[in-house]
């Protein structure tokens, strides 16, 4: 392949399929916290994770006690300062999330990047089919 090419032929649509499907993974619990549905409860911090960037995690408590989850990350949002603080917050089904109950910009970002994903992708797609009728073109000439 020339030099460039490998990138547009391979890594773009590779990395757009991840983002499609990561994301994709994320858009019900996001859109669930931001129109409110879920379990309400209460998250205590416990620790800051500061990676890429900082979030903190915690557990997860719902108000009648029957839900509990340990080790969580509190999602954009919430308004947590030091170790031991308790917001409300929401559970919607996340693998790794909970949301605070007053707001969170989860769902636009995982809402930027499905939506961004499928247009890498559908450019992809729609590059690919028209050389694959340009070879076609060729050979039967």
């Amino acid at each position: 392949m020339r030099d460039g090419t490998w990138v547009f032929k391979v890594i773009m649509p590779l990395t757009a399929a991840v983002l499609v499907f990561y994301a994709a993974q994320d858009l019900r619990p996001s859109y669930a916290a931001l129109f409110r549905v879920g379990e309400p409860g209460v998250f205590t911090a416990r620790d800051e994770d500061c990676g890429k960037t900082c979030s903190w995690r915690g557990d997860f408590i719902s108000d009648d006690g029957s839900r509990v989850r340990r080790n969580v990350r509190l999602a954009s949002g919430g308004s947590v300062d030091h170790v031991g603080d308790r917001v409300k917050a929401r559970d919607t089904g996340s693998r790794v999330l909970v949301y605070p109950a007053t707001w969170s910009w989860d769902w636009l970002l995982v809402t930027l990047l499905f939506v961004g994903g499928l247009v890498a992708l559908g450019y992809w797609s729609a590059w690919a089919f028209r050389r694959l009728r340009q070879r076609t073109a060729v050979r039967r000439s």
